[in-house]
């Protein structure tokens, strides 16, 4: 979720504890009323209402593909914490997750328009 679409490793965790497939969202800025989780099928991606807007660091909405979304299902509820992942990160060499938004960032630009890349 944080290389596809942008994510905060913050983020990604909140999606994963608080995964909920049917809820009804009602978006009142926008006069909305949507599930959660919307799939677009014929194009292999999705969409799902985050919803975070009182933090400093807000997040409305998270994209990702269909085979990222099987890997969301299969651990959906659980309560991860970010200081372990980074703990991994470190001990096997990997890049901290705090820099996957950078990569992403570069990858979308080169698929994508910057305003779509911002959007996301």
């Amino acid at each position: 979720m944080m290389l596809e679409g942008g994510l905060r490793l913050s983020h990604a965790l909140h999606i994963i504890k608080s995964y909920d497939l049917r809820e009804i969202v009602e978006i009142l800025e926008v006069w909305l009323e949507t599930t959660r989780l919307v799939r677009f099928e014929d194009r292999d991606f999705c969409r799902y209402y985050v919803g975070i807007r009182s933090s400093q660091k807000p997040c409305e909405w998270a994209y990702f593909s269909l085979e990222t979304l099987r890997l969301l299902e299969e651990h959906a509820g659980k309560s991860i914490d970010g200081n372990n992942i980074r703990k991994y990160a470190g001990r096997h060499g990997l890049l901290q997750p705090r820099y996957i938004r950078k990569a992403a960032w570069r990858l979308m630009i080169h698929a994508m328009p910057r305003e779509v890349a911002r959007f996301m």
